[in-house]
């Protein structure tokens, strides 16, 4: 995947993010990453999480030979490059801390890659996900070796 920033009509910055072009080489659980990232955002929203607002999302290729999405640009610094004192860093791992306690309380009724359950494919046990990821991983893996 791919990112540019760059400044919309309104006067807003965004950025504009590209899958991949050469699809064929993407794993199964990164089809569909896009329209999966929008709903993850969605549910985020709801739960009063901080995330991107998408302003675009299109995967029907038909203005792109790829999907795209145009986010809204969210100014930041990189934790570990962030300049501040420890005790204000310790109230932002806090911060962290208890919004990621709520994502973790999100919960559905079947296990996967939210981008696969989109698709249709759920699995009811955990580990039922685990076994199909690893045997498709392990044949896209066997078909590239042999192409």
């Amino acid at each position: 995947m791919c990112s540019v920033f760059c400044s919309i009509k309104s006067g807003k910055e965004a950025v504009l993010r590209l899958g991949p072009v050469n699809r064929h080489r993407i794993m199964g659980f990164e089809e569909n990453l896009m329209k999966a990232e929008e709903y993850v955002y969605s549910v985020c929203r709801e739960i009063d999480i901080p995330c991107s607002r998408v302003l675009v999302c299109d995967t029907s290729k038909k203005i792109l030979d790829r999907d795209f999405m145009i986010v809204e640009y969210i100014p930041s610094v990189v934790m570990s490059n962030a300049e501040i004192e420890d005790e204000k860093k310790d109230k932002l791992y806090y911060q962290l801390g208890e919004k990621l306690y709520r994502l973790h309380q999100v919960t559905g009724e079947n296990f996967g890659f939210v981008s696969r359950i989109q698709g249709g494919k759920s699995f009811k046990k955990w580990s039922d996900a685990l076994i199909f990821e690893a045997e498709d991983i392990s044949e896209k893996n066997e078909k590239g070796r042999r192409a």
